[in-house]
């Protein structure tokens, strides 16, 4: 009689604590049928797994004391060693694991709710590690996976006491994802075994939410646009079906396809506040000169100022001098970091050009006699309105306010902020596995991000299509093996990048409808967050083809190959 019940339910499937009477308890018997529950899963139908304990009193009250109090030490220690296992495989199991917790999750109880990916429960659920009651400590990993889910003080209190905690506190506290009535739980359990996509959907922050800890608002975050968008672009459920009946027709290659979403700023965390400044002068040519800390490592952050001066002041790029790295004329300032430039600088940058246009106006109306309010700025001149020939040149504005009291037109301006806007990005990425050489191809590849206004479009696409780049590396090439004592055991010649030649034809859509209340022109920033998602994306489609569950960077050919023969070895036993 095995105490563990495998129930397909069409692509879910449960595992079924069923020793009731003894509230589920863990012994060698139940652990055993519970390794081999793991085996037998049908991976190709199955694509979540939903744990659970039989009744409505328990989900597992812990490891039967009853059976481990008769133990020799060596018998204890094969115990342990047995329940370990178990619960390491349930934890790197290749599809999503689900806990759906009922009643009592004490002792091992708790430890096999924490090897799932996700833990639900009823309101009427306790945990706790109460072992240390007993005189022993948590031994199926409980002393590992709970200071990760709840932090080391909080692990440690609840250890240390033996406490047991009721179900609003464990969510309060991180150590569970959510509490249902216990009517409702397991269709909730069935329901998170839904599409990737739409658990994200389901789960993203929306605009004008507020960070529950620190009371900011995450301001006009759109994520689930993005998501939306990116999935009818990239056609998610046409290539999922497309590639169902490509890999049914395949024995060699196996194609999948992943999303990754992302966030920088506010999306998730605040920022210190922050602050730019600096000034603007125009010159006796009638270019202006402006000096602020900043520097273009590749990312067009001296074009973007550029662009943004030029706008305000109505004159051609090429009439902005922009100071880049020169701590001798620029005021201090955090650094060209963290996506920051354009947001922060950007605005600094606009207001000082905003007031130099003041500046000019109000000049240009002492020198011609006219009213302020009657002239504006237009290709490098001033203008009336009204009027089509120019009044003056901004040339000739620069030398001539020298006679006046308005001497050198010059403007300063500075911008401080507490929080960065929610800038947020989702990835899509179709990948083709080769299973005999483990060489893995991106097919195609989607970015859609939410930047507000984009201040100069080709320099976002690119930098996006760069991070790109480098994200696939990381997923799918880069490694490098240490020596014990530190050094690398290969040289850089043979550190495996992502060529171009490797990379297939990167689309970009941006989603520019939405504004920033704060950025200049509307602008959010856009630098890391492009690189965050790629990785997760890539990933996510290569455990998509090979129906995996692979966790360590990077997929490269030996780590598909060496996950594929564990594959064969557990098939053959």
């Amino acid at each position: 009689m095995s105490f563990v019940k495998y129930e397909p339910k069409g692509n879910i499937a449960y595992l079924i604590i069923d020793r009731e009477k003894a509230l589920n308890a863990l012994n060698s018997q139940v652990l055993a049928d519970l390794d081999a529950a793991l085996d037998a899963v049908d991976l190709s139908e199955i694509r979540c797994l939903i744990v659970r304990g039989a009744g409505e009193k328990s989900f597992v009250a812990g490891a039967d004391i009853a059976q481990m109090k008769e133990l020799s030490k060596e018998e204890a220690e094969a115990f342990g060693k047995q329940g370990n296992d178990v619960m390491r495989k349930l934890e790197a199991f290749p599809i999503p694991t689900i806990a759906a917790v009922g009643g009592y999750a004490l002792g091992g109880g708790c430890e096999l709710a924490m090897s799932c990916d996700f833990r639900i429960c009823s309101d009427t659920a306790v945990f706790g590690q109460p072992e240390t009651g007993l005189g022993i400590t948590p031994g199926f990993g409980g002393t590992q996976r709970l200071a990760r889910l709840v932090g080391p003080g909080m692990a440690q209190q609840m250890i240390y006491t033996a406490r047991n905690i009721k179900a609003d506190e464990a969510y309060r506290i991180g150590l569970v994802n959510a509490v249902y009535p216990l009517s409702d739980l397991y269709a909730a359990a069935e329901k998170l075994g839904m599409d990737r996509l739409a658990i994200r959907l389901k789960n993203v922050a929306r605009s004008g939410e507020e960070d529950k800890k620190l009371h900011l608002s995450l301001e006009d975050i759109r994520i689930g646009d993005a998501i939306t968008l990116g999935s009818e672009k990239f056609g998610w459920d046409k290539l999922k079906a497309e590639d169902a009946a490509f890999n049914a027709s395949q024995q060699r290659y196996r194609r999948g396809v992943g999303i990754g979403i992302g966030g920088h700023g506010n999306t998730y965390f605040p920022r210190f506040n922050d602050y730019g400044e600096g000034s603007i002068s125009l010159n006796a040519d009638g270019s202006m000169q402006a000096n602020f800390t900043l520097h273009d490592h590749g990312c067009g952050t001296v074009t973007a100022m550029r662009m943004i001066a030029a706008e305000v002041l109505k004159v051609s790029e090429d009439k902005i001098y922009m100071t880049e790295g020169d701590t001798a004329v620029t005021p201090i300032d955090y650094g060209c970091f963290a996506s920051r430039t354009t947001y922060v600088v950007g605005r600094a940058v606009q207001g000082a050009a905003n007031a130099l246009s003041k500046k000019m106006l109000h000049a240009a109306s002492e020198l011609l006699d006219v009213p302020e309010d009657e002239l504006f700025l237009n290709d490098s001149h001033i203008l009336r309105v009204g009027q089509d020939e120019p009044l003056l040149s901004f040339a000739e504005l620069a030398k001539k306010s020298m006679h006046t009291h308005a001497g050198n037109l010059t403007a300063y301006a500075s911008y401080s902020n507490v929080t960065n806007p929610g800038v947020t990005g989702a990835h899509f990425a179709h990948v083709e596995v080769d299973t005999w050489t483990g060489f893995t191809k991106v097919l195609d590849y989607l970015a859609v991000h939410d930047i507000g206004q984009a201040i100069n479009p080709g320099l976002c696409e690119a930098q996006i299509q760069g991070a790109v780049q480098m994200g696939c590396g990381a997923a799918l090439r880069e490694k490098m093996t240490m020596q014990k004592d530190g050094r690398c055991t290969e040289s850089l010649s043979k550190y495996h990048l992502f060529l171009a030649n490797d990379l297939p034809n990167i689309r970009v859509e941006l989603l520019q409808d939405g504004r920033s209340k704060e950025g200049p022109f509307g602008a959010k920033s856009i630098g890391e967050v492009c690189y965050v998602p790629v990785a997760p994306a890539v990933c996510g489609a290569v455990n998509d083809a090979l129906h995996a569950n692979l966790s360590v960077l990077p997929y490269d050919p030996d780590c598909i190959l060496k996950y594929l023969a564990e594959v064969r070895e557990n098939q053959d036993a």
